[in-house]
């Protein structure tokens, strides 16, 4: 009995301890403000992804500003229908 109960406790720990690592995103871009929508900041990677960051400051809400980023996709449903939404987790310039 004691080791079902062990076993199962390790089970339920590795569960709550495990990450979708496949929602976080770490990439290099540049944020791009757009006009439709009322106007909003989003995020273009290098590599073309388009990302709607959900707490941008407004340090960073410059149009063509290169910036490093890290967050969590949370691929809300919003006005803009534009990019995946993300929560920014670490956000920088890049020089």
């Amino acid at each position: 009995m004691k080791l079902i109960v062990m076993v199962l406790s390790l089970l339920v720990f590795v569960a709550i301890s495990c990450t979708d690592d496949s929602q976080r995103v770490s990439a290099t871009g540049r944020v791009a403000y757009m006009s439709f929508e009322g106007g909003f900041y989003g995020i273009i990677t290098d590599k073309g992804d388009h990302y709607l960051p959900e707490n941008l400051s407004t340090e960073f809400r410059k149009d063509s500003l290169r910036v490093y980023f890290e967050g969590i996709i949370t691929d809300r449903i919003t006005t803009q229908q534009w990019g995946r939404t993300i929560t920014l987790s670490r956000i920088g310039q890049i020089q």
